[in-house]
């Protein structure tokens, strides 16, 4: 949730949620839960609408590219693809459709480098690389939900070493400082603690209740499965005025809990024998699926994000231009306007009267690291303050 709410925070005010309301997939109420981190399966369900939509719409643009470049690198790849695809449907043998899916893989090596350059050549467009820019920050969101799902330890790492630098840029204190300390220890732990590292290979950083695939959750969300065996119908209503109810409620939690399963195991019931289909792939939620992602896609047609002619970072819903000498998202909305956050001694520090330098290039490989909150907590508020920034 904190790295959607970084999402959110850093794609404010650039029209995303406009385009969620607009297109009428999500309320005005939904998309401002959404942009700040809440509301997780709506959250992630939408930025994978519109991450569809935009890569959709990207490789609608790559194709007109192509064509004033006289390439066809996307009509070789589409050809392959639909040749795959028709192979299925007619139970070709294997040998025939290993050559075709071959041939497919051939041709996505010279997709990839074509792609390359045809972002490349949209670099000095500041509104197209920003929508860009969350086309792969959602790419990182999705890649870090597939390593928890399917158990995969180096996807899981490799994810949230991504995730971190928006963490730092939008002040998510703990999880600067804190995820930095967890990567190094757990990019450690072959060395430290062989059997954890070895059992993470296999998987077992996560949990898996149910028959099927990808259907793992990290172990805190287990937990949550377990609290509620233990919880009452009622719960906690009513009883957390009355301390006795209330410490006798927490106190026979486990106990509860314990006889739920013991229940359970007594009757044969075990929910590793059912067969669950995921929500994704029924045929009803992949319908409706499609038709918001083509709702999305019309309304990002008027908008327009990646035909922008002008060099300037525009919100596309409402043509407002970002000021060259604007403060910091971080910091401030597309209009100027300082945000109001509960780690404002920052912002305030900034925005009094100083000084930004720039701190001398390395010829070695180094990186230093501006912990801004720690410094502001050392240095207090004073009238004045000069602060060099990389």
């Amino acid at each position: 949730m904190n790295y959607l709410g970084a999402i959110g925070d850093h794609l404010a005010d650039c029209g995303l949620t406009d385009v969620w309301i607009e297109s009428g997939v999500f309320n005005e109420c939904t998309a401002e839960k959404m942009m700040k981190g809440k509301s997780w399966n709506r959250a992630v369900r939408g930025h994978k609408l519109m991450y569809e939509a935009l890569q959709r719409l990207l490789l609608e643009k790559f194709s007109v590219w192509q064509e004033e470049c006289e390439e066809s690198t996307y009509d070789k790849i589409t050809a392959d693809a639909r040749q795959v695809a028709k192979a299925f449907e007619q139970g070709k043998e294997s040998a025939y459709i290993n050559d075709a899916f071959n041939q497919l893989m051939k041709q996505m090596g010279n997709f990839t480098v074509e792609f390359e350059r045809f972002v490349q050549s949209h670099s000095d467009n500041s509104t197209f690389m920003f929508w860009k820019q969350y086309i792969d920050l959602v790419e990182t969101l999705l890649l870090f939900i597939r390593a928890e799902r399917e158990g995969i330890w180096e996807l899981h790492l490799a994810a949230f070493q991504k995730m971190l630098p928006l963490m730092v840029l939008y002040d998510h204190v703990n999880y600067t400082r804190w995820g930095t300390v967890y990567l190094i220890d757990m990019m450690q732990l072959e060395e430290t603690s062989p059997e954890v590292y070895h059992e993470f290979q296999a998987g077992n950083f996560v949990v898996k209740e149910t028959e099927g695939r990808f259907n793992q959750v990290s172990t805190d969300m287990a937990l949550e499965h377990i609290n509620r065996m233990c919880k009452s119908a009622g719960g906690l209503v009513g009883i957390t005025q009355t301390k006795t109810a209330l410490d006798r409620w927490m106190l026979t939690c486990c106990d509860r809990a314990q006889l739920v399963e013991d229940a359970c195991e007594l009757v044969n019931y075990t929910s590793l024998g059912k067969s669950q289909t995921q929500k994704e792939m029924s045929d009803s939620r992949m319908s409706r699926d499609e038709a918001d992602v083509c709702k999305i896609m019309d309304k990002l047609r008027d908008f327009n994000p990646f035909g922008r002619d002008r060099d300037d970072l525009i919100c596309i819903s409402t043509n407002d231009v970002l000021p060259s000498d604007a403060a910091p998202s971080s910091l401030a909305t597309i209009d100027g306007q300082l945000r109001t956050t509960d780690k404002a001694a920052l912002s305030h520090l900034l925005g009094d009267a100083h000084e930004l330098k720039v701190l001398p290039m390395s010829t070695e490989k180094t990186c230093i690291v501006i912990d801004g909150m720690a410094l502001v907590q050392a240095i207090g508020k004073p009238s004045k303050a000069m602060m060099a920034w990389s």
